[in-house]
């Protein structure tokens, strides 16, 4: 079984943090987003694994007799994983899927399961991901201001990469839905201007804010990546902060993306046999 070790919630809802570095040790979101005050501070420097869903339990239940009604839940994966991951291979992740399916140990669970293996990892980094799992969470009713901080905070990194990437694509979204960013901008200069850390970020906001043709993709890029570079604690702190400005705004998007993309009431939020060790 798996309990957070940081508030020995059981069954764990939400996000579920596993330590790579010690054998059996889960965090839930709230515990992640304090984790240099949980047990000395002893894994604040460890590197974790975010799973949003428990896929290990679900396959568990569709091959059990008890389950019926969960039979074709594999299909309804593989649909899943075409429908947000798609890319070469028509949506199909690296991972041994012939597996997958049919075994409910750790390791095939991580390979087959979205937003565990480390090629989806990677692919959750992009934002409509993110903006999905935060969908699911908020349908599941565990969507929370430090639930927000602790997945965008675990995945920055590689929100970073995949933007440096491409920052000309960033400008183009941004230049199309300027009205809309416009004020978020303008919001985003303001907390800037009062978090250690991100002063220098404040005038390239306020340019963003007032420019529309100023390049929002740098913009974003340079306050992501100072971001970064602050502490863990600092960073939880300015992501709820953003959260608690944005959350109207967050909503009427979760709203809109819901129209076109689905909302499984029955998604595996409740990891079974898994126990919070933070709290």
């Amino acid at each position: 079984g798996v309990t957070c070790d940081g508030c020995d919630m059981q069954p764990l809802k939400g996000l579920r943090f596993k330590c790579q570095c010690c054998p059996d040790y889960d965090l839930c979101a709230d515990c992640f987003a304090k984790q240099g005050k949980l047990h000395g501070g002893a894994c604040a420097d460890h590197s974790f694994r975010c799973k949003p869903f428990d896929w290990k339990g679900m396959w568990s239940q569709c091959h059990t007799d008890a389950c019926a009604p969960m039979k074709g839940a594999g299909r309804w994966n593989f649909a899943m994983e075409g429908m947000l991951f798609k890319g070469k291979g028509k949506g199909k992740c690296k991972g041994d899927w012939s597996g997958g399916a049919s075994t409910t140990d750790e390791s095939s669970a991580d390979a087959s399961g979205v937003c565990l293996g480390e090629h989806s990892e990677q692919q959750t980094c992009r934002p409509r991901k993110l903006l999905w799992i935060l969908l699911q969470l908020r349908s599941g009713g565990a969507l929370s201001s430090k639930a927000a901080a602790s997945l965008i905070v675990h995945f920055l990194p590689g929100v970073i990469t995949a933007m440096a990437t491409d920052v000309g694509k960033i400008d183009r979204k941004v230049c199309k839905h300027y009205s809309t960013l416009q004020p978020v901008f303008a919001d985003l200069q303001t907390l800037a201007s009062s978090t250690p850390g991100l002063e220098k970020c404040e005038a390239l906001l306020a340019t963003a804010a007032s420019d529309e043709s100023a390049s929002g993709g740098q913009v974003l890029l340079s306050m992501f990546l100072a971001l970064n570079a602050m502490p863990f604690d600092a960073q939880i702190a300015f992501v709820e902060q953003c959260f608690a400005q944005q959350e109207e705004r967050l909503g009427q998007l979760l709203d809109r993306m819901q129209t076109w993309v689905p909302v499984w009431s029955g998604l595996p939020l409740e990891h079974h046999g898994v126990t919070c060790d933070g709290c």
